[in-house]
């Protein structure tokens, strides 16, 4: 079985966290926002539910990649319950500035074209995608997996090639930084990190911290 997760020693530098947290703002207490005042784009399950989970991942992680039908499955079996968001945290030095060496070069381009998929209302597809072909991930495939998507490939491939959404990736991945994400996947529940020693874990991790959540704990 797997375990630990993606990560990388000494991956959060104060200097780089006082900018984050000037740049994009203080959140309250330092965790991501409890309950449906949570604002992420990108969300499945039950919009107005009480219990928010809220998942920082990296598509070309290979854990992720193992927690992500655990996400999905906790998702269907509580999809009255919950809502499930998700956020970039790519582990690329061309995005994340804190990283001391390069582990997945092909993620920062796999989140922005995530990004270019969500302006045309595809972008759960092209997660999902992503998660399923992990092993290829160049810019080549990317194009591709939107074409067999049915995107609009003029689109999808002028906003890919631009740029432009690497902003958003990098905003989300300040977030993480000033909620001291040195890992991924990182999954917290109403604000409150879930915890688990395995990926292989994950969807049980998941079902304890809904009980909890659901008694006030």
């Amino acid at each position: 079985m797997l375990s630990g997760g993606c990560t990388q020693k000494k991956l959060l530098i104060v200097a780089l966290l006082a900018v984050g947290l000037l740049v994009f703002g203080c959140l309250d207490n330092g965790q991501p926002p409890a309950g449906n005042n949570s604002s992420s784009k990108y969300s499945e399950g039950n919009a107005s539910a009480a219990i928010i989970v809220t998942v920082y991942s990296d598509f070309q992680c290979p854990f992720c990649g193992v927690s992500e039908p655990q996400e999905n499955k906790f998702l269907q079996d509580h999809s009255a319950e919950v809502k499930m968001e998700f956020r970039n945290f790519p582990l690329g030095m061309e995005c994340n500035s804190l990283l001391q060496y390069e582990m997945h070069p092909f993620a920062c381009k796999a989140a922005e074209a995530a990004e270019c998929a969500a302006d045309q209302k595809k972008f759960w597809e092209y997660h999902h995608m992503l998660f399923a072909n992990q092993g290829n991930l160049g810019t080549a495939d990317l194009k591709k997996y939107a074409a067999d998507l049915g995107l609009d490939s003029a689109q999808f491939d002028q906003c890919l090639d631009s740029g432009v959404k690497s902003e958003a990736v990098k905003k989300d991945i300040a977030q993480g930084i000033v909620l001291g994400i040195d890992s991924t996947p990182t999954i917290f529940m109403n604000g409150k990190k879930v915890e688990f020693s395995r990926i292989d874990q994950v969807y049980a991790a998941l079902d304890s911290a809904l009980a909890d959540a659901k008694k006030g704990n």
